[in-house]
């Protein structure tokens, strides 16, 4: 038996019609398990795919007839859907329907608003019925920020809950497979589109960015899939241009996903227009979950879809910045590959369905909900992670206010920080104390100095996190460093840590690929990476120096490996002592005996890694 029905959806916006709204309006029916009945027009080309428990129930009925106001039949199918509530995606004018029927006694309806349909409403009398039609409404629903901005220009007074189109997960595909099976070369730079060929999609900019770039010289391929009024048009475009384009149509949902896989990167730079708008833009999201890199135009609902620097590039939709976009992304494939790691998450974090519907369902059920409340609990920023960070702190208390400042702003905060004093004579509690606002923050002050070691394994005992992270109290982490590190260790579930590079003042240190063979002669990893917890050991409490060293030596000998993020993931503040004393390279390689002396800080770094190949045995 299906579920109840609980709501009605009367649209002309709907598969097999191609284009956003279609998609987020058929996806919400689909996650709503048969509790969406579906009121289409005669005309619609829909054909019955549902199947198995929970089957949706889809009608067709008749929209218009020949009389003034033509749509006048819409009132009738409102009035026909009593015992549920209305979903309108098209205010005007399904929605002056949906209002008069109220009038006299029909259901209660929410509208949803996608972008384009509110930069429409352009005259005196539009704004008088949408003003009219949303006060009755039972909840106002908008695809996006940037959409939400749209209306409260319109309706300075209305509060709508922002519902963001969704994605499904799809597992990933090896990209030379497709390649194979879509008889693609396997060496070529393939640059993938997918829209309606309109012309606030800014597939003419692409194709010019492409023969303005140096890809002209290199060897790649344009796929452009969809089809449009401007067709005719942009394929002349691309002659005239000597563009190489593969023009796509019709392709099944399961082909475009071998597309998506078989792509090196997403390009789409879509503009406004006077009468058109990209509300959101879902193909961005689909894009990000094959783990595509986008390049989209910096427009309107856009910039909630694409993560600037972190899941592609939003630039100005011109020829000049698409096309340095486009190269910029060709010759950085380690730039490319995070991109598409960094979107693979988000997406599959913060965009599913699931959570959409849940939410509006709730807000359909509750009519004194309380709008803002809820879109603050459906914000995709800052939010907190399953990682605890110990930071061992001996007179650091200075540096320490940069480094937990640093935890504050990342991208996904830490959910424990445990500050270990390993006795010192300054005072990192009132430092660690300032930040309980910000940060859930734990203080454990040992009796003595005791060393990093003691402090760490202090600290270790006492996280609670899926993850943990040995920070040193001079170390500041970029913003996204916890997001970038946990997804690799996400992305890579057989390794145990996850590291990247870092500065010290200014100089570079660059880890490299994980090898067990080069970590036996030189350790390239720091103390500051991220640990599965439930891996993670404990560190040998007896050694003064290469401590980190000796950690990763003697996972290794457990079969735990590391992944190794290519970025610059923190920073070390320059002192003359301690921790973070250094000197160069070539200094441990002068032969220092011939000269009669050898300075101390050689003399101990020798003695430990001897100290460390002898426990070791290698």
């Amino acid at each position: 038996m299906n579920p109840k029905t609980l709501f009605t959806l009367i649209t002309d916006d709907y598969p097999p019609q191609k284009g956003g709204v279609a998609r987020y309006l058929s996806s919400l029916v689909e996650v709503a398990k048969g509790q969406i009945k579906v009121v289409l027009p005669l005309s619609s080309e829909y054909k019955d795919q549902s199947s198995g428990f929970y089957k949706t129930q889809v009608i067709k009925s008749n929209f218009e007839w020949s009389l003034w106001p033509k749509w006048s039949p819409l009132i009738k199918r409102c009035l026909e859907a009593k015992d549920t509530v209305l979903l309108i995606s098209h205010v005007l004018p399904i929605g002056t329907a949906a209002y008069i029927s109220k009038l006299i006694g029909g259901p209660d309806y929410v509208i949803i608003f996608h972008g384009t349909d509110l930069v429409r409403i352009n005259t005196a009398w539009k704004k008088f019925l949408l003003k009219r039609i949303a006060t009755k409404a039972k909840l106002l629903v908008t695809n996006s920020q940037a959409t939400n901005k749209i209306l409260k220009r319109l309706l300075p007074n209305s509060e709508s809950l922002v519902v963001t189109p969704g994605v499904e997960f799809i597992p990933p595909k090896d990209k030379q497979s497709m390649r194979q099976k879509l008889n693609l070369p396997g060496d070529e730079f393939v640059v993938l589109s997918v829209a309606r060929l309109v012309e606030r999609k800014g597939i003419d900019t692409l194709i010019q960015a492409v023969a303005e770039s140096d890809l002209a010289d290199k060897k790649y391929r344009l796929i452009i899939i969809g089809d449009g009024p401007q067709r005719e048009i942009l394929e002349n475009l691309a002659l005239i241009n000597q563009v190489n384009v593969d023009w796509i149509q019709n392709v099944t949902d399961d082909e475009l996903q071998n597309w998506y896989h078989a792509s090196d990167v997403f390009c789409l730079p879509a503009r406004e227009q006077i009468d058109d708008v990209e509300g959101f833009g879902i193909v961005f999201l689909e894009a990000a979950v094959a783990g595509l890199p986008v390049i989209a135009g910096d427009s309107w609902g856009t910039s909630e879809a694409v993560k600037d620097r972190v899941t592609g590039l939003l630039v100005p939709p011109d020829v000049k910045n698409v096309a340095l976009a486009l190269y910029e992304l060709f010759n950085d494939h380690v730039k490319r590959k995070m991109m598409g790691i960094e979107g693979i998450l988000r997406a599959s974090r913060d965009f599913k369905w699931e959570d959409r519907w849940s939410l509006l369902k709730d807000a359909l059920q509750n009519s004194d909900l309380k709008v803002k409340a809820t879109n603050e609990k459906f914000k995709t920023q800052d939010q907190e992670s399953n990682i605890s960070i110990v930071i061992p702190c001996w007179n650091h208390a200075k540096e320490l206010k940069d480094t937990l400042g640093s935890l504050v702003e990342q991208t996904i905060k830490p959910a424990q920080v445990i500050v270990v004093d390993d006795g010192s004579i300054d005072n990192p509690k009132q430092v660690a104390d300032g930040f309980k606002e910000q940060l859930v923050i734990e203080f454990i002050k040992l009796e003595k100095n005791s060393g990093a070691p003691v402090a760490r394994n202090t600290g270790a005992k006492k996280a609670l996190g899926e993850f943990v992270m040995f920070l040193d109290a001079d170390a500041k982490l970029v913003p996204q460093a916890l997001e970038k590190l946990s997804t690799a260790l996400r992305l890579n579930p057989n390794k145990a840590y996850a590291y990247g590079d870092f500065l010290w003042g200014k100089r570079l240190f660059k880890a490299k690929e994980f090898n067990p063979e080069q970590l036996k002669n030189q350790n390239y990893i720091h103390t500051s990476a991220l640990i599965r917890r439930d891996q993670s050991i404990l560190f040998d409490e007896s050694l003064t120096k290469f401590q980190d060293w000796d950690l990763w030596l003697s996972m290794l000998e457990q079969g735990k490996y590391g992944v190794w993020v290519p970025e610059v993931l923190f920073h070390i503040t320059e002192r003359k002592q301690g921790i973070s004393h250094w000197l160069p390279s070539f200094a441990y390689k002068i032969p220092w005996p011939i000269f009669g002396w050898t300075p101390e800080v050689i003399l101990r770094y020798r003695k430990g890694e001897i100290i460390i190949k002898k426990k070791h045995k290698i």
